[in-house]
């Protein structure tokens, strides 16, 4: 396999979240206490794993088997993700497929949840 290259790797970054800590603990929520920022989050990973794939099919020429491998991810999953069977993706795999093509994938807070959000 044709490893991606680490220089001049795009950087891309989710933002405008009202609280970063809720969207990564979302699996652990009700279906009815999704807000309107989740969703917003979850369209933006759909977005980057969209522009992943593209780029593993087209730079290196990588099935999903292939992007599975170099992700350290389960074939299952990465199908499930680009078939659109997990509505929910996490950021740990998303990160992972980022990784695989050589991105850097950055999760950033709006300064209202930093003003919002004490701990």
């Amino acid at each position: 396999m044709k490893r991606a290259k680490q220089l001049g790797k795009p950087q891309l970054k989710i933002i405008g979240l009202a609280d970063v800590k809720c969207a990564l603990k979302l699996h652990s929520k009700n279906i009815s206490d999704i807000t309107a920022e989740d969703i917003e989050y979850f369209i933006h990973l759909h977005g980057i794993v969209d522009q992943v794939y593209q780029e593993a099919a087209d730079t290196y020429k990588w099935t999903w088997s292939d992007l599975a491998r170099e992700a350290g991810l389960a074939n299952s999953t990465v199908e499930s993700l680009g078939n659109r069977c997990t509505k929910w993706p996490r950021f740990m795999t998303v990160y992972k497929l980022c990784r695989a093509v050589g991105w850097e994938l950055v999760l950033q807070t709006s300064k209202k949840a930093t003003k919002e959000y004490t701990d």
